[in-house]
């Protein structure tokens, strides 16, 4: 008998966190959060009601089969969800797998440094950085980010770079950068949300060239460029 494959969430959001994410009924952002849902083909664009609490999001991910979800904290000036707000979710909770985020515009470079090693003490597993939704949008291998990655690498800490349709400038979402990065850090993990989305066929070579980039599409499964690949 084979063993189940464990399926892992890597990039879950509990609707309360934000009002982005549709915490607020009859919002703005609950409007969003149902129209995200249905361009990505949900039969139920509401689905994101049942993560109102706690208890009802561990219920849907337990019903949908899913061994663990990964719960990422964000540091931008449009979403943001603290550190220590990701672990007060996380701690105790098997099901559940928490990633920090640091905004490098508000730090300089000890603080960044500082900063991604206050993220391993507070025992989360990873990092996310999203240089292109800053202040002042950043690529993926700006100088100002080396540091995040550096630290990041020497703690083993495996690096989340946000991309996708939601970018202010999808300029940004620059798989070459993403490449960069890959060659000036080899030893670390490079988790690629939302797969650089609009140039997914480049990404998709970027990954296959450099074995430390891993590719989360999310919502552009449903892209027939995506599928082709």
């Amino acid at each position: 008998m084979t063993t189940p494959q464990p399926i892992i969430d890597i990039r879950s959001r509990p609707a309360w966190l934000h009002d982005f994410y549709g915490a607020t009924p009859h919002s703005p952002g609950w409007e969003t959060a149902r129209w995200l849902n249905r361009r990505v083909g949900a039969l139920d664009d509401r689905h994101f009601e049942r993560a109102y609490t706690l208890e009802g999001y561990l219920a849907e991910i337990r019903a949908a089969g899913i061994t663990a979800a990964t719960v990422i904290g964000r540091d931008t000036p449009g979403v943001a969800t603290s550190n220590e707000a990701i672990v007060s979710l996380v701690q105790g909770r098997s099901e559940l797998i928490g990633i920090g985020s640091v905004d490098v515009l508000k730090h300089d470079a000890a603080g960044v440094v500082a900063e991604v090693e206050r993220v391993q003490a507070l025992g989360l597993a990873g990092l996310n950085v999203e240089p292109g939704f800053g202040a002042v949008p950043l690529a993926f291998d700006a100088p100002a980010l080396w540091p995040a990655y550096e630290t990041a690498q020497r703690l083993k800490l495996p690096v989340f770079l946000m991309s996708g349709p939601t970018t202010p400038d999808t300029a940004f979402n620059d798989p070459a950068a993403i490449g960069r990065v890959a060659r000036r850090f080899p030893d670390l993990p490079l988790i690629v949300s939302h797969g650089a989305w609009p140039r997914v066929a480049e990404v998709v070579g970027v990954a296959f060239r450099y074995a430390n980039v891993y590719l989360a599409p999310r919502s552009e499964e449903h892209t027939s460029e995506l599928q082709s690949h």
